[in-house]
């Protein structure tokens, strides 16, 4: 610790709330001089002794303590200690969880075969931007992960604008056993590890992975949809293969589009039509709502009633959470797609300065390659991919749907200016029958990794992309959507 550090003591139920600004970080540990009784938390992951922790890239966070502590820290431009917290309110809400959770894994035990009314917890988060939902699914995934059953809940992201463990635009789903402790405020849920040593504990996650391509789920509803159920099938698929783990239930972090009313698709004007494809999806039976007096008496309305047993919670937001402006959603894009390709910083490097503070372990060694046009097929999903309506002929329908995959042509001058600097998913490898004779067949497939196209050379017909390794991407498919990254 810098001779700038001082101690912070926290009262009982208590938390240390503090936001940092572009470039400023802060160090934090808990001192050894704490009572026996004490300890602190980070959303809801213990904080042990005597460890450090470094925050950066604009992180906000609040560390909370039951029974009181002594923190030793540097310090930040805005920090508090704040007196009244919603913890207890999410405490009881995980105590009732838990019970689900015990429950379901006793008579799974004593009759396997045998059809059971006892659930495991299958939690929809929803609530207005900035509300602190994924703060919720943190605080009750790790209070799930310490309460010493083993369980490993399922944790699904649908925010395209965080991406969870990889990139912005997409929607995953991955077990977590491990707390999750995040120091900076891009990758909420810990970042997998795209070509670091096995030594790294990031490296043993292994997401199951969805492109979307856009941040912003209302760009192409239908499309979105449509992936919710994708990913729910294949996480019905992996419980029936895991049926050990199955009792520790699910959290679907969700973006506030989500709880907007009404919905455009291509079908119509539907009402809370995405909130309708999670419940039916995933089985839904517990419904979170935070600090929304409207959308919590809809939510009763709709799935309170009648034969679904969905249980509807309002859960007061917390005072600590922050408003974010689009600018800083931005700049946390930019920054979560170099930490994929590049590696977490610890902090940002200022000019002039040395970044003493990068972890070498995190370093990550991106592989700058030239492929053919042809070595690689890449395609847009929906309408966005064509021509606009007013240059239809006159009388004429549009032939392609929301969700109709539509080959991008690197040749063509407007699709160049669309791929350049263009954040590609690269889909798992099929067949290449499927893909030839069966455009559906893409929107089935995961991602297994992500490029940047950084040049394209008309000329020789090639495109330059930075890939997180040297492996060979002749013969892939890969899927364009609205997100771009320019290195600086």
């Amino acid at each position: 610790m810098s001779g700038e550090s001082r101690e912070c003591v926290l009262n009982p139920k208590t938390e240390f709330r503090f936001e940092l600004d572009p470039g400023e970080d802060i160090t934090l540990k808990v001192s050894s001089r704490v009572l026996l009784s004490g300890r602190a938390e980070l959303f809801g992951a213990e904080l042990p002794r005597e460890r450090a922790y470094h925050f950066a890239a604009e992180c906000k966070a609040a560390v909370f303590t039951w029974h009181g502590c002594t923190l030793e820290m540097s310090r930040a431009s805005t920090e508090y200690v704040a007196e009244e917290t919603p913890m207890v309110s999410y405490v009881n809400c995980h105590a009732v969880l838990e019970q689900m959770r015990v429950r379901t894994s006793i008579m799974r035990r004593s009759n396997e075969t045998a059809p059971t009314e006892a659930e495991p917890p299958r939690v929809l988060v929803l609530g207005a931007e900035n509300s602190g939902k994924t703060s919720l699914c943190k605080i009750l995934l790790n209070y799930a992960l310490r309460a010493g059953q083993g369980w490993s809940p399922l944790v699904v992201n649908l925010d395209t604008w965080d991406g969870a463990w990889t990139v912005p635009g997409t929607i995953s789903a991955a077990h977590l056993s491990s707390p999750v402790v995040t120091t900076i405020a891009d990758n909420p849920y810990g970042s997998t590890a795209t070509s670091a040593p096995g030594s790294v504990s990031s490296s043993a996650l292994l997401p199951l992975v969805f492109w979307f391509g856009h941040v912003e789920s209302k760009q192409n509803l239908d499309y979105m949809r449509h992936l919710i159920h994708t990913l729910a099938l294949k996480v019905e698929q992996h419980s029936q293969d895991y049926a050990e783990s199955a009792s520790s239930g699910l959290f679907i972090d969700t973006p506030a589009a989500f709880a907007a009313p009404n919905q455009s698709t291509g079908q119509g004007t539907e009402k809370y039509a995405l909130v309708t494809a999670c419940v039916e999806a995933f089985h839904i039976n517990t419904i979170i709502v935070m600090g929304n007096e409207k959308l919590t008496v809809e939510m009763q309305k709709r799935y309170g009633d009648g034969n679904r047993h969905i249980a509807i919670v309002k859960i007061p937001r917390s005072g600590g959470v922050v408003e974010i402006d689009l600018a800083c959603r931005r700049r946390l894009v930019s920054h979560q797609l170099r930490s994929y390709f590049y590696g977490a910083r610890h902090s940002e490097r200022k000019d002039g300065e040395e970044d003493d503070d990068f972890d070498p372990e995190a370093a990550l060694a991106p592989t700058s390659s030239v492929v053919s046009f042809s070595d690689l097929r890449i395609y847009r999903i929906g309408e966005e991919s064509v021509a606009p309506s007013s240059a239809l002929p006159i009388g004429a329908s549009r032939a392609v749907s929301t969700i109709q995959p539509v080959l991008v042509d690197p040749t063509s001058p407007m699709h160049q200016s669309r791929l350049l600097n263009g954040v590609l998913a690269l889909l798992a490898p099929g067949s290449s029958s499927a893909v030839q004779d069966d455009l559906t067949q893409i929107l089935e497939r995961n991602v297994s990794g992500f490029l940047v196209i950084t040049g394209i050379d008309q000329e020789h017909r090639t495109l330059t992309v930075l890939a997180p390794s040297a492996a060979s991407i002749e013969g892939r498919v890969a899927m364009l959507g609205s997100i771009e990254w320019q290195e600086a």
